[in-house]
This record gives C-alpha cells, structure tokens and sequence, in this order.
C-alpha cells in the first residue's frame, strides 16, 4: 500500500472534505527549555498594575497594517449566552461588568436532582449555579422545512446552532441562497448532548427503536454540521468538533485552514453547549470542579473553580483580499491560528505550560506579529488556582522571547460574566475581542478583590483589566488581541485578531434621489417583528452607514419571503418614517400587504413590465429626482405583489457595501421531550382495534348519514386506510402517525416475512384469502384499499361502509425517481506487466472507543490503550469470573475487551428493515449495513448511484454467538430469525439494499478475513468481475461461550494489556470493530475525481499447510507469500518504510511472524537489485518500522486485518508513524539486528525514503 504522489493531489471528488481535524507536529521539549527557559513559577506578590504608556494613533492607520494573504476576515457574527439573547445585550453586561450567573430554575431539571446526596460534593449546593441560555426549547422549525414532529426530537444544540448561523450568515450581509453550490466549509465545535437519553428515560428502551430516523438525526453530533450545509446546499468541508473546552476556537482555526488552503472560500465556524438534563453538571460536581458560591474568580487569590454556563455562536469567514474586494463589513481580522496538544502530562486534564508557550511561540514567529503590538488577551481563566498561574506563566515565558517590556497588555476573561461555557468559550472569547474593537473599549474582569498571588504581575506583560477602559492604539498601529482556549482534551488553541481596515465611505454619502428597501418575512408576525427591529436599529447605529449601504444590504443581501413590505425613502430619517408608519400599520403608497394566492398569478404579468420600467430607471435619462422616486416607488409596489427581479441592478458595480443590519427574527414555540404515551397495542388488541374500526362506522349505511358524511366531504375510503395503517402500526412497531398511505410499504420495513404476518392478520379480522404476493403489486396503503375495495366489496361490506369509487378521480401513481451513474473505465493499465493499482477512495469505522476513524487517529497519535472492563451490555463478567482450569466449568479469569459504543443502537427503517426484524438481526449485520454506507458517502458517492452497478461486496464477518444471546432471552423464532443470524446474509443483505449486482460474499477466515476480504476485492477489480468494491469486515463480542473457550486454550492475556513484540507477550485481548473500504482503479479513480486516500500496489494470500499445530504460524508460508505479493507488484521492498504486523502479543507468534519477514525481505533484496529501479544500496539498513494497531484496541479478530489497513492509511495521510504500546523491553527471541526493521516505540514523522540517485519516494506499507 501506498501513498498517492504528490502530482495527482490536485484531483479531488467536488465537496470532498480534506482532512484538517488533526496536527501532527514534531516536539521537542529540551529545544523549547533551551531556547526558551521557563520563568520562575514560585514569585510571590503584586502591586497594582498599569498599563504601559501609549499614544493614540490617527484616523487612518492603513501605512501601518501588513496585508498577508492568509489573513482571515470576520464578516458575520451572531450568538447568544446567558442574559443575552443576541450579542448587543452581551455586550452591555461585559461593558457594565455584570454577572449573569444566577441560581438555576430550568423546568427540565428537578430540582431535588440538584441536591443529590450521592454528590459528595465539597459543598452539595455548589450544584445549582449557571450562566444558562433561555428559552432553550423554542424553535421555528417550519422556517427550516422542519415538521413539529422532527424538530421535538431534535436536540437543542441542533436547532439553536441552524438558528445562530442562520443570523450570522444574513449579518454578514448576504442570503442564504447567494452560498449554495459553493465551497463554504462547515466547522462547529460541540460535544454529544444528553436530549435523546431523556427521550429515552420517559419513552422506555423499547419506545427508542420504534421511533423514525429523526431521533437519530436529530442528536448525533455529526449532523449538527450537515444540517447546515444540507439546509444551505454547501459544498464545503462539514465538520464537527469536540475537543472539550476548546472546541469552538478549534473549529474557526480549522476553518481558517481550509480557507488559506483553497478547499473553502468561505466557512462557517461557531459552537453551541446546551445542559438539555443535569447530567454534565452533576459529573463536573462530582469531579469537585465547581465553584460552591457560583462565582468564576478568574485570577483571583480566593478562586475556587469553575462556573458552568451555556452558549450558541457562529462566525462567518472568508479570506480577507476577497472580503475588501467584495465590499463586505468586517468585524476583525484572524492574523493567524494554531492548535497542538499538551501530551502526556502530570494527569489526563492537567494543563501543560511548556505546549501552551510552544504553541503561543509557534504561532506569532508564524504570523510574523510582535506580541509587543498586542494590548488585549482574552485568556482561557477558567477561575482555578491552579490553570490560571500555568496559563499566565505560559503567556509570559512566550512573550520574553520577544519582548521584555512589562504590564502593557491587559488580560481578561468573559467567564467571570457569563460562566465556562465549554464548547463556546472560544468562540464568546472571539466575540468578545470583536466587540471590544467595534466600540475601542476593554471591558473588565470582574470578581477579583486580591490578585493571585502564584502569578508574578510585576515582571509580567500582563495585567489585570479591570475597570472598563479606552482601547487605545499604540504607535498608529492597529488594535491587536489574543484569544486562548485549552480544552480537558490537552488541545490548545490560539488566535491572534486584529481590528479591521477603517471604513472610509461617509455614513451621510448619497448617489441617488432615493432607495429601495425591501423587507420580507415567512409570516406577517416575524414581518412587523422585523420592521420593529430595523426601526429599533436605525435610531442606535443609523448614522453609522450610508442610506445606499442599508439599501444594498435589504436588496442583496436578505432572501425575499413570500410576506412583504417595501419603502422608498431618500434618506434616514425618511426610512425611519416609513417604517413607523407601517409599524402603525397605515398604509401608505410605500407599502401594501401581499395577498396569499396573487402572486402566483400576477408575477408572470407583472414581470415584463417591471424589467422595462427597472431598465429605464437604471437608464435614468431625463427623468427628474421626483419621477425617479415614483417610479422607484412602483418598483417598491411591484415587489410586495410578488414580483422578483434583478433587483441588484438597481446599484452600480462595486457602489454597495454589505452592512450588518438585524437578522431574522424566529418566531419560536415550545418544542420539547413530550411525556410517554401508551405503548403499541398487543396482537390481540390490535385485532380487536380493527374491528371495532369496522364496527363502529358501519351505521354509514344509513342513507341520511351517508349525505351528511358525504356533504362534510369525507373520503369514504378513509375508514378502510386507517384500519389498515393501523394494522401495519402494530405489525412493524412504527408509530400511526409516521405512516403515509402514499409511501411505499418497503420504506416501512416490510418483506416476504412481514407482509406474510400482514396477510394473516387482515385474512383473520375480515375472513380474506389473501397471499403476500398481494402486497407486492399493490405496494401502498392506498392502493391496497382500492384493489380491497374493487375486490372484497361484499365481503368487506359488514365492516365498512363501501362506496363506489368508478366515478372517483383515481391520483397517479408516484414513483420514486431513480439516480443512476455509469461507471467509467480505464482503458488499460498504466504499467502493463504489473497488475492495475488500485484506489482506496472512501473508508469508515469504529473501533474501541473510537466511533470513527477520526476518533482511532487521535486515540494512535495519542497511545491511548482503549481496553477496559467487558460492560454489562455484553454480559455480566463477574458473573463467569472464575479460576479456568479448576473442575468449576464454564468459567474464565479474563474480564477485559476493546469494545465499540452503541453496538446496540440501530436505524431499521432507513434500512427498510422493520424494527421488528431487526432486533433479530445480528448486531454485525447491523454494523455492517451502517458502515458500508458511511464508506459509500466518504468516497464522496450517493448510495443510489451505485444502483444497477455491477459494485462487489466483500465483509469478513462470522457468527458472533447472538443467536444464544436470543436463546437466554426466550424470544420466540421468526421466519426472519434465520436470515438475521446467518453471516452470509450480511452483506447479501446490503447488496440487495444498494441494488448492486456484483460479487457479494461473506469472508470467514478467523484472523485474515477482513484482509482477505480486501483481498478478493482487489482480484475481482482486477479480473473485471466489479468496477468498485466495498471491502471490510466486523467483529462483535456478543456472548461469553466463545471468551471462555479461548481463555481455556491459554491464547488471552490475564491482564487486559497486548504486549505487542515486548518481552512480557503473554496473549492477546479480544476487541470490537467494524471497518469499510471502497476500491477502485486508480486511473478510474483519477479520472473520476476521487479522493484517493492511498494505492494498493498488490496483495495475495496463502495457506500455512500443515505446521506445528492446527493454530500454529508457519515462518515460510508467511515469507512465501511476502515475496509473492511483492514480486506480483513488482516492488521493491527497499521502498516499504512500515509494515503493519499480525503482532497479536503472543510469546512466540510475534517472533514467528517477524523471522517470516526478514525471510522474505532477505530474498526479495538478494535478486531485486536487477530488477529494481532504485538500483543496489539504495536504502540504509532497519529502514522499515513495524507495529501493531492491537496494542491500542485489542485483536478485532475478523476486522482485524482493516483495522490494520486503516491505520496504515491514517499514517500516510498523517505522515506520522505512531508508537506500540506496551513494549518497554523488545522480546528476546525477535533478533532485529542487521535486519531492515525496527520497532517503532516512540511517535515519530515519517519521512519518505529516497533512491540512489537522491528522488523522494511515495510512502509505502505492508
């Protein structure tokens, strides 16, 4: 496997997201100590500060400022926070040093929870201060084509953050249609929230599963960005962040990348942190992190934690030359950015004073900024005894080594106002800076009575702000402030923000006799809410802009709603007036009210003429101030009956600025978790509902009531559809209300099974002959009533009340369009005596504590060993907990497993799959259905564009023991039961989901099926029997049977640790794990546009024949097929810099495996000088790292081998190669020396090898 060259990155799959969540870097912390000595943490004292002496600069500071191409604007900005519904009432409390914290009164949380006993808290009261948000539970969901039914299951964060960004994106001055189609990324920070589990308290575990995809939907974290970029049609990176408390500031670094890097010319970046329960609060008490009185003493002797506080904010970027080129309004400027991570420290949450000044070092010999220049730092000061001395200390020891001036640059911290809101304490720091430059204030940091006395203000740049203070500029250069965010996580993150360029263009400026000014609303509420607002706006910040800008805003930068409103006015105090007059609601000849309906019908009329009398308006030849303003004034008429047109032609090329007026007002209601209601019916009850369905409407008989029923325009089909709806209720446990009588029965979950039970019960209720081949021709409820109807009338006629349909208007049929796309193929290979490359252009996975690949990353770069406790949910350990080889059967000393999270959780509807299927299914079909998909969508591929394709799918998968689980639990045996535990059937299954006509097959081969799996990929691509294949496997521990039989062979070890190659190897722990690949060709894959994330060059597989036992290796079995693959390839081995092992942690196995390798690696060598094109002696002896993923997670067993594969590609893409845990002393039976491999034990870069004549080589694994 290998990386793709350099010369075909360009090529990228259109709205392929590139991966920036993670940095690697290179540390050295002896070179930081030396360059950079640490300041004396144990000075004492501070005497009152004052600021460094400064001059205020002139107006116009442009001679000053250095424009940098990866400047970054601020353009948009909208958010709220506690006591703050939007950011001008933030702004006020920061200004006038207020606290918002208060005691919490949120209906959602019991009260008595707070004072929970179980605490054992410091000071059990410390539970019930915040800075909380209000009205968490509004929402306007229709506004987002949204139902009511969605949006209460939608988590808070979700909907406030489509609000939030909604606002930032309208005050950035643009609508929201002028983004999509365009490459505007999506960054949020923010951490799963608790919504669903309440949910899931009141409805009951069963009640879960038979909800809609909406439940997922609505409170997965992922989706929180896509919702976005879905709403918006964006086609840039989406993204969503958690790196705890740092996230936010995370995500607008994250964002700034993918704008210096071309991938977005825009982006969207923000956070939200919403407490839906207790839950966080509770565990942050527990942890005695907060402050018992709830007040945040940021920098105080007498700080005593933290306060928690909740928040929701969004930023609008774009690189600053384009923001200046397209007239926006800039609220700052983003010098640069940068995030790493604190390592291994003194605990897991402990801050690390030498990352933060590395990085704060780092990044301002980055931005080529003198931190000199900067007067304002917005520190993390989350108000502990302990974080605040390391973060000042950190500040300090950065900025010696630039400076050694004193007490110039004031420092401060919102929390002490709003509370640590976690996922947006970045983002409120952001916000804060940006304010504090639009108004040239610093406000203060409140609550400090006596300095911390561990910080050494005296020698410091720093002191402490705290009274509200004139933000002056210092020597005519601008403004400049730093914002820091450290998360739990150990991710650090700063921004350097600089104030904006001066506007130049004069507030009072006119160009025009008048202007138009457009506004428009979904509903007339939110219109005269709007106008009310702009009013409100025009007498605070009117004279702040030009009359032509606030035009240019309304007509350009707002999308026009079907309610409207228009003035023409020639200045502002006239626009005031209009407004106010249609606040008062008199009409005048500036606004009329848009009737519903006669738009739709007068706009293709009204059109020709409004484009001609716009025309000659833009013409302007001889026409006089006053005829301008009418006829403007009949354009402003035009436009509330509905008629749209080039409005922007109303303003020359480059005369309009976009100015950040109000946003949208959301009309909210209460959308919240509703209590349980009664559970589905039993069988018998249904049936008992059916009938009393028929039984109580056959009075329709009666002549009289027919014509009153008839009058009242009922459809007299409707009792039929709603016994039936009501029938496929209880069947499938899909709730009546999710049912549409229009839909196919297939999007319910029905097959042969189901409609067979379907059959009997409708055959039971109504005495029917029907078969289940019925359903399939008649495939809604709708049309199954009418063929009932026109079939069954007779016999259906002592239930219902039949009425002939002959004279009905019978609705077309609907179809489900299909999207097919034709796989192209390559004409040949490029290299013809070796077999094709094949592309790896899409991947997924979850892994123990990794829910994706992302997360594995993280967990490899951060030698995280993700082997705990076997949960309960698997089975009871302690239950089977005993010593193995005593005569007591059945039991085991081996307690530990890599499990992956939720393994239970499913989404069977969106799979066709009734929910009472699925519960039968076993839990490897369900990952494998899931992650199949997930690789699909990351290979930049709509599922249904694989339909009719001849795409192969092959899974190492084997049964996992769910079948006993089910046994245990008496469920009784299904006609589906067979399928759902059957391992062949898993990706059969999903084949006939996807409609894909290629190979389909299960892999079984223990420890080698996925890799074979992968494998027989690459053959049948090769062969021509698939264009694409998804390749994979999945391994889940269901069942005790199978962990209680491998501890008595003696293969797992007691202590839960794989010692991959160490000297202490003594058996492998068991693990959990899905992953997915999709392969391609790569000339196919370059043709097509796709990421390719890394090149088979060649694979093959083998038999170990007989050897010392059944389960024994063989050395030359494994070097033979070493040497096969390679020659087959046509590689030389001098060329593969890293092998990832078998290395499962066995004493012996691991040393078998690596003579294997040198076997191998010795012979390939011997003959390949000849043969190769990077000639004799090119590469240094041990120039090949091994290491084991399963040193991290546990032997994944039938997925071990893609897991593998996985972190392979992860290390290409990172160019990082990551440490084995575990080996501090190598196993003395593996002789490496005079060998081309080493152990790699440490992280470190991967550099890329070179040839003989000096070329940089592709990265290559094994």
């Amino acid at each position: 496997m290998a990386e793709k060259s350099d010369k075909c990155h360009t090529i990228r799959k259109r709205g392929q997201p590139q991966d920036t969540s993670y940095v690697t870097r290179k540390e050295s912390a002896r070179m930081v100590e030396f360059l950079f000595p640490d300041q004396d943490s144990e000075q004492q004292g501070m005497e009152t500060p004052m600021p460094a002496t400064t001059e205020e600069s002139s107006d116009n500071y442009e001679i000053c400022r250095e424009r940098r191409s990866s400047d970054v604007a601020i353009i948009g900005i909208s958010g709220r926070f506690a006591g703050s519904a939007n950011l001008s009432t933030f702004w006020s409390h920061l200004q006038a040093g207020e606290s918002c914290i208060e005691e919490i009164q949120r209906e959602s949380w019991k009260t008595s929870t707070l004072a929970d006993p179980d605490l054992k808290c410091v000071n059990p009261t410390q539970a019930k201060w915040g800075g909380m948000l209000q009205n968490i539970d509004q929402f306007d969901p229709l506004f987002f084509n949204i139902s009511p039914l969605e949006a209460a299951r939608m988590d808070p964060q979700q909907r406030l953050f489509l609000e939030e960004v909604y606002k930032s994106v309208e005050d950035a001055g643009y609508a929201t249609e002028q983004l999509a189609e365009k490459k505007v990324g999506v960054f949020v920070g923010a951490r799963a929230g608790d919504y669903q589990e309440q949910i899931l308290q009141r409805d009951g575990t069963r009640r879960l599963s038979e909800t809609d995809a909406h439940l997922f939907l609505g409170n997965d974290m992922a989706m929180l960005a896509a919702r976005i970029s879905y709403f918006l049609n964006l086609k840039g990176a989406s993204l969503t962040i958690d790196t705890a408390s740092s996230s936010s500031l995370v995500a607008i670094h994250l964002a700034c990348e993918s704008l210096r890097s071309g991938e977005s010319e825009m982006a969207l970046a923000g956070g939200v942190f919403v407490m839906s329960s207790p839950q966080y609060y509770l565990m942050a008490a527990k942890t005695h992190m907060l402050s018992p009185d709830g007040t945040c003493r940021t920098f105080d002797k007498s700080a005593n934690g933290i306060v928690l506080g909740e928040g929701v904010g969004a930023l609008v970027l774009k690189p600053l030359d384009a923001a200046i080129e397209d007239g926006n309004h800039i609220y700052g400027i983003i010098k640069g950015s940068a995030t790493n991570q604190d390592g291994r420290t003194k605990g897991i949450t402990a801050p690390n004073m030498l990352s933060q000044k590395a990085l704060l070092v780092s990044l301002y010999q980055k931005a080529t900024i003198d931190p000199a220049t900067v007067s304002y730092i917005e520190a993390h000061g989350t108000g502990s005894k302990l974080g605040d001395p390391i973060e000042v200390q950190a500040l300090t020891a950065a900025f010696r080594a630039f400076t050694g001036k004193t007490q110039f640059c004031a420092i401060g911290s919102h929390k002490t106002n709003f509370g640590h809101t976690i996922m947006t304490a970045g983002i409120a720091g952001v916000f804060k800076v940006l304010l504090a430059m639009k108004y040239q204030q610093i406000p203060p940091t409140i609550n400090v009575e006596e300095a911390n006395p561990q910080i050494d203000w005296q020698n410091s740049p720093f002191f402490i702000n705290t009274e509200l203070r004139e933000w002056k500029s210092r020597d005519g250069s601008p403004r400049r402030a730093g914002v820091s965010s450290f998360g739990l996580s150990g991710t650090n993150c700063h921004l350097i923000l600089e104030e904006p360029p001066l506007n130049k263009k004069r507030a009072d400026e006119q160009t025009k006799p008048a202007y138009f000014f457009p506004i428009s609303a979904k509903t007339k509420a939110a219109l005269s809410q709007k106008v009310g607002n702009l009013i409100r706006w025009l007498e605070k910040e009117g004279g702040t802009y030009s009359v032509e800008d606030i035009s240019y805003t309304l007509v350009q930068g707002r999308s026009h709603f079907a309610v409207r409103s228009a003035v023409v006015a020639r200045d502002i105090h006239e626009l005031k007036q209009c407004l106010s007059t249609i606040m008062s609601q008199d009409r005048s000849e500036h606004e009329v009210e848009k009737e519903k309906g006669y738009a739709s019908q007068m706009e293709p009329l009204l059109r020709p003429y409004g484009s001609w009398l716009l025309q000659e308006l833009i013409k302007g030849a001889s026409i006089n101030q006053n005829e301008f303003k009418d006829r403007l004034s009949i354009l402003a008429d035009l436009y509330v009956k509905g008629c749209n047109l080039e409005w922007d032609q109303l303003f020359e090329k480059g005369r309009g600025h976009r100015v950040p007026l109000p946003t949208y007002p959301f009309i909210g209601e209460s959308y919240w978790i509703a209590e349980c209601g009664s559970h589905l019916s039993t069988r018998e009850q249904s049936e008992s509902l059916l009938k009393s369905y028929a039984g109580d409407l056959s009075g329709l008989t009666n002549p009289e009531y027919e014509s009153e029923r008839r009058q009242e325009g009922r459809d007299k089909l409707q009792p039929l559809r709603e016994a039936l709806t009501h029938t496929v209720s209880r069947l499938l446990k899909v709730r009546v209300g999710d049912i549409d009588v229009e839909t196919e029965l297939s999007e319910y979950g029905f097959d042969s099974i189901t409609f067979t039970a379907f059959a009997n019960d409708l055959n039971q209720a109504y005495q029917l002959d029907l078969t289940p081949a019925l359903f399939f021709e008649n495939s809604t409820l709708e049309r199954l009533a009418r063929y009932l109807h026109e079939t069954y009338a007779s016999v259906l006629a002592p239930y219902f009340s039949i009425v002939s349909l002959a004279t009905d208007e019978v609705p077309p049929e609907s179809s489900l369009s299909q999207q097919h796309s034709h796989m192209r193929r390559s004409a040949g290979s490029l290299i013809p005596e070796y077999a094709e490359p094949i592309a790896i252009i899409g991947m997924s996975g979850a892994f123990p504590q990794a829910p994706d690949v992302q997360s594995l990353w993280r967990n490899l770069l951060e030698s995280r060993d993700c082997i705990g406790e076997i949960p309960a949910s698997r089975w009871d350990w302690q239950t089977y907990f005993g010593n193995p080889t005593t005569s007591n059967p059945n039991k085991t000393n081996i307690k530990w497993a890599g499990v992956i999270e939720s393994v239970e959780l499913f989404d069977p509807l969106f799979f066709g799959i009734s929910p009472r299927e699925a519960e039968q299914m076993d839990p490897q079909q369900r990952l494998l259905m899931m992650y199949v998909w997930k690789a699909i969508e990351d290979a930049g591929y709509a599922a249904s564009s694989l339909s009719g394709t001849n795409t192969a799918l092959f899974v190492g998968t084997a049964s996992s023991g769910y079948n006993e689980r089910l046994f245990r639990a008496n469920m009784a045996i299904e006609g589906h039961s067979s399928t759902g535990l059957t391992p062949s059937v898993g990706p059969n299954r999903m084949s006939y989901f996807l409609n894909l006509h290629g190979p389909s097959e299960a892999i079984e081969t223990a420890c080698s099926s996925s890799l074979v799996a992968i494998h027989r990929g690459v053959t049948a691509i090769e062969s021509g029997a698939c264009n694409m294949a998804i390749v994979g496997g999945v391994n889940t521990l269901i069942s005790p049977e199978l962990h209680i039989s491998y501890s008595k062979a003696g293969m797992l070890c007691e202590d839960g640790r794989c010692k991959t190659f160490s000297s202490r190897a003594n058996g492998y722990v068991r693990g959990e794990g899905v992953g997915m690949l999709v392969l391609k060709k790569l000339a196919e894959a370059e043709q097509d546009g796709d990421h390719i994330y890394g090149v088979i060059r060649g694979s093959a597989e083998n038999h170990g024949g007989r050897a010392a036992s059944l389960t024994a290796p063989n050395p030359k079995a494994q070097a033979d097929l070493l040497i096969t693959a390679y020659r087959k390839a046509g590689i030389d081995p001098r060329t593969v810099g890293y092998i990832e092992a078998h290395g499962t942690g066995t004493a012996l196995g691991d040393p078998i495996e690596i003579n294997g390798l040198k076997i191998a690696f010795s012979k390939l060598t011997e003959t390949g000088a000849r043969h190769s094109p990077y000639g004799e002696g090119a590469i240094s002896q041990a120039w090949c790292g091994i290491g084991s993923v399963k040193s991290n997670i546990g032997h994944l067993e039938l997925a071990a081998g893609v897991a593998g594969v996985i972190k392979a590609l992860l290390q290409l893409q990172h160019k990082t190669l990551v440490k084995g845990l575990h080996c501090e002393q190598i196993n003395p039976y593996i002789q490496l020396e005079s060998s081309p491999f080493y152990i790699v034990r440490e992280n470190q870069e991967w550099e890329a090898l070179r040839d003989s004549a000096g070329n940089t080589l592709p990265r290559r694994a094994g």
